[in-house]
């Protein structure tokens, strides 16, 4: 099977099925994934649990059932250098964290406050997070605070989605 990357220049289609150098792949992957929340590479602290939200029955995910701070979930995952933005689909309530993002070490967002005074969908967005390697990333997940109304530290989500934008 050969492998075809369409190139700016030229509007040329290059083979990368055998690659002749590194910048022959460099760059390639996919414009959008999709994470879905059982489908976790490690748990690093807590206990994750499916999650079906009451006004949501249609939908579930994953929350932190251990509801303690510093209860963290992470996900692998293969991102092409570029530029990205996430979205998280989640409920923000009355006993959410705030909770940190981040792809390997590098902070994406340390101030994701999930609470409210009511059950409520949320998507969160994050644009222009830009990757400058090729290869294998850790998404990882953490409750780090949170908000003086909340009633403690849980996290849930339903699906992750990761857009290249550039």
């Amino acid at each position: 099977m050969r492998i075809y990357r369409i190139t700016t220049r030229h509007s040329q289609l290059v083979d990368v099925s055998t690659p002749h150098s590194q910048s022959d792949i460099s760059g390639v992957g996919f414009q959008k994934a999709l994470i879905f929340a059982m489908e976790y590479d490690s748990i690093i602290q807590g206990t994750w649990v499916k999650w079906q939200p009451n006004n949501l029955a249609y939908i579930g995910g994953i929350y932190n059932s251990s509801v303690t701070l510093n209860d963290e979930i992470r996900y692998k995952i293969y991102l092409a250098k570029g530029t990205y933005m996430i979205m998280i689909y989640t409920e923000k309530n009355t006993s959410r964290a705030i909770g940190e993002l981040k792809i390997d070490d590098e902070v994406i967002d340390n101030n994701i406050d999930l609470y409210a005074s009511s059950g409520t969908e949320y998507r969160y967005i994050k644009t222009g997070i830009s990757i400058s390697t090729d290869g294998i990333k850790t998404l990882k997940w953490k409750a780090i605070d949170k908000n003086a109304s909340s009633g403690g530290y849980q996290l849930p989500f339903t699906y992750m989605a990761i857009i290249r934008t550039s």
